[in-house]
């Protein structure tokens, strides 16, 4: 069935196995849904012998006619098409989901997928996130990128080897928002799902800075392994999405900054070496979380994208009803400061100069 031939022989063929036959698939995605592939009509012409043989049956209603005998054949074979069909459908949706790991600021994370089976190019191609946001469409043999969410449009590309069943997807710039887990789903012309199966993508912010309360600055780092011109954007925002920090058209632009980071910042001037590294003065507890670094280029397209961890040690004393009071271990994001990522130190790379008493 690999092969898709579902081909059906019927041996000791009698006139009275003349007519019309269909074939049809069923498929079980969370409700029956039947599709017919194929009609053939029959045609057996009647032979003397049968004729004789068909006087004979009525005179003895005990005999079994033999098309009764073909047709529990034909029922029995019938039925193992169905099955196997429902049971490669169910084999690829209920499988343990494919878990991809990388770092943020790679340049791009391929998110596999290889069906068994050879894919015709009017099928229709669809991946979606874990919130239903469509991540890539491929439909009527060509990307659809108007369907797709703008968060993901211009960071994906997928294979188009339907042949082999190679569907895979580039994702570029992952980062750890795109964490979570990627539904594929393949239809057929008539809009049928034909199988879906999930993967699982975790983006590590391994890049941690430590630092205590009170130092003067701290540094951010981050050297791209690509050379930068003037005419890029490099954007820095923290975990809230307020900009950190805007480099645009060759100058740094302060009244893009959110207001908390206006005169706080400086950024690395020697974009050549690829170093877009910012310096963060005075920073608090407050500071704690992620913070993400864009690199545009003059098009708008996101060439680069990488976040790196800050977490800023201390104690603060926060009035209340009651005194309570919190340390650094907790963070001022009603998320955890950093899921699933392990804080480790930077230690000598990162400079810290303590406040001139």
């Amino acid at each position: 069935m690999k092969n898709g031939d579902v081909s059906l022989v019927l041996n000791n063929v009698t006139f009275s196995d003349s007519g019309v036959y269909e074939c049809h698939v069923l498929y079980n995605e969370g409700e029956k849904t039947k599709e017919l592939i194929t009609t053939i009509t029959l045609t057996v012409g009647k032979r003397e012998d049968e004729e004789k043989k068909g006087e004979g049956n009525q005179q003895n209603s005990a005999t079994v006619p033999i098309w009764v005998t073909v047709l529990l054949v034909f029922l029995v074979l019938g039925g193992a098409v169905i099955g196997g069909v429902l049971w490669y459908c169910r084999s690829n949706t209920n499988k343990v989901p494919q878990v991809v790991e990388v770092d943020s600021g790679v340049e791009s994370v391929l998110l596999p997928w290889r069906t068994n089976v050879p894919l015709t190019d009017d099928v229709t191609v669809e991946w979606t996130d874990e919130f239903s946001r469509k991540v890539h469409v491929y439909q009527n043999s060509s990307d659809d990128p108007e369907e797709q969410d703008r968060r993901y449009r211009g960071r994906t590309e997928m294979k188009k080897d339907l042949k082999t069943g190679d569907v895979s997807l580039t994702l570029k710039s992952p980062t750890w928002d795109d964490s979570g887990r990627f539904l594929r789903t393949i239809s057929s012309n008539h809009g049928n799902a034909l199988m879906k199966k999930e993967v699982k993508l975790k983006v590590r912010v391994s890049q941690v800075v430590e630092v205590d309360s009170g130092v003067e600055s701290v540094l951010l780092p981050w050297r791209t392994n690509i050379p930068l011109t003037d005419d890029v954007t490099v954007k820095w925002t923290d975990k809230r999405d307020k900009k950190v920090h805007v480099y645009q058209n060759g100058s740094d632009h302060r009244e893009e900054q959110d207001r908390r980071y206006r005169g706080r910042t400086a950024r690395n001037k020697d974009l050549k070496t690829g170093d877009v590294s910012l310096t963060l003065k005075y920073p608090t507890w407050d500071d704690s979380g992620r913070f993400l670094c864009t690199i545009y280029s003059n098009h708008g397209n996101i060439l680069r994208r990488k976040e790196v961890g800050l977490k800023v040690r201390g104690t603060v004393q926060v009035q209340g009803p009651t005194e309570d009071i919190r340390t650094s271990s907790s963070s001022p994001d009603p998320t955890p400061l950093l899921p699933d990522s392990p804080v480790s130190s930077v230690g000598g790379s990162v400079p810290v100069r303590k406040n001139q008493e």
